[in-house]
């Protein structure tokens, strides 16, 4: 049964472009091909649902195929292929609107409106725990950005009074904007030297006790980093839609970081949806 409904949902992408032989084909299983077509980094994420004119996989589909992808082809590639529960009405609905041609709309880095969702792995008192991190992009008023600890989700710390160390330094410890290339390997970092960690930390979450908890906890090296499991990112910025972007690891022309989830979602909806990512619900 799920096989034919596969098999259903792949005849119709074709229809809207996501399949077309002289683009995003399925043949061909040289290495470079893989490589080529996986969206590697959130960054060409960017690149690709923004038709940004020197993208790399333009440039070899260009040289490959002799043809110039459409920003429809792009678009539509960005769908994870393999989920069988896509509403064909729901994303070409989403499609007819992002690509406008009076007013085509776009994905926006610097947008405050979308959040990584980064799933850690910690010893907490010796036993293993996991904490998810929600993180944002934050720009001051130079332009300058970086990634913030926006909330922390740790259920299993203990909640203890407020009592953080913090040496103060002319410059201030950040994430920096490409963390996310490196699978946020700047967390890592920030751990190392737990003193630091409220520079991390935007002021509203420190307001919050069980984060004011988890730092306390990891000053005292009684929590520990030790690994970062997943990151998933969380689009609310476009006009009545929300989605989300996972990373999808197999041999395929269709991988890397796509569209796993898509909603419309007015703006009471994504109030209640950003509730859920802070776990207010």
């Amino acid at each position: 049964m799920r096989k034919i409904a596969m098999l259903t949902i792949a005849m119709w992408l074709m229809n809207i472009g996501m399949l077309k032989s002289q683009v995003f084909d399925a043949t061909g299983s040289s290495r470079d091909a893989a490589f080529a077509y996986e969206v590697k980094q959130i960054d060409e994420f960017f690149e690709r649902f923004n038709d940004v004119p020197n993208a790399l996989i333009k440039d070899y589909i260009k040289k490959e195929k002799g043809i110039v992808p459409t920003r429809k082809s792009l678009v539509a590639s960005l769908f994870d292929r393999n989920r069988n529960t896509w509403e064909a009405s729901t994303i070409q609905a989403f499609m007819q609107q992002v690509l406008d041609t009076a007013k085509p709309q776009f994905a926006a880095f610097d947008s405050q409106d979308w959040y990584a969702d980064v799933q850690c792995q910690f010893l907490y008192k010796g036993k293993p725990l996991d904490i998810t991190l929600l993180l944002n992009i934050e720009k001051d008023t130079t332009g300058g950005m970086k990634w913030m600890i926006t909330n922390v989700y740790a259920p299993g710390v203990t909640v203890v009074p407020d009592s953080l160390t913090h040496s103060k330094r002319s410059t201030r410890k950040f994430l920096n904007p490409i963390s996310h290339a490196t699978g946020f390997i700047g967390i890592a970092k920030a751990f190392d030297e737990p003193q630091y960690l409220p520079d991390y930390v935007d002021s509203a979450c420190l307001q919050k006790q069980i984060v004011t908890s988890v730092l306390k906890a990891a000053q005292k090296k009684e929590l520990v980093l030790q690994q970062v499991k997943k990151v998933r990112y969380h689009f609310l910025q476009l006009p009545g839609w929300l989605f989300t972007v996972e990373y999808f690891d197999r041999p395929s022309h269709n991988a890397g970081w796509l569209i796993s989830y898509l909603e419309k979602a007015n703006d009471p909806q994504k109030a209640a949806y950003k509730r859920k990512l802070y776990h207010e619900l």
